[in-house]
Formats: C-alpha cells, sequence, structure tokens
C-alpha cells in the first residue's frame, strides 16, 4: 500500500477526493476512523499521521475556504 505521500503525488488534481477529505476532517473524526479512510482508498498512512491531519485540520479548512471553494488552479 501507498502512504500520505503517495496520496498527495496521486490525488494533486482530484478536487473531489480532496474536499472529501477536508470535509472528513472538519465535520469531526479519530485517527482510526480516518486511517480506515485512507486505507479504503488504498492507502496505508500511519495513526501518527492521522493524527497530525487532525490536529491541523483548521489549516485545511483556511485551505478550502482560500483554495477550493474559491476554484483556484494553480
Amino acid at each position: 500500500m501507498s502512504d500520505f505521500i503517495d496520496f498527495i503525488a496521486d490525488k494533486a488534481n482530484d478536487q473531489a477526493v480532496g474536499t472529501e477529505l477536508i470535509d472528513t476532517l472538519i465535520k469531526g473524526t479519530d485517527k482510526n476512523t480516518l486511517q480506515q479512510w485512507f486505507r479504503n482508498k488504498g492507502y496505508d498512512v500511519s495513526l501518527q499521521d492521522c493524527q497530525s491531519l487532525i490536529d491541523k485540520k483548521d489549516n485545511f479548512k483556511d485551505f478550502s475556504d482560500n483554495v477550493i471553494n474559491n476554484d483556484v488552479k494553480y
């Protein structure tokens, strides 16, 4: 299975998956559920990395507000 770096590289242009991840984080989840979410998509993200993502979920909300919702293209 691939890890979080592979997830980012593979899904960088997939706005739907990015939005789903951000929504999952913002709505609230625990590290085990988040790890299962990644596994369901074929990625093996550690519990430590999942907790780190949860701890930084406000950054994802800001990113979503500024980039995804405004459909900014790079």
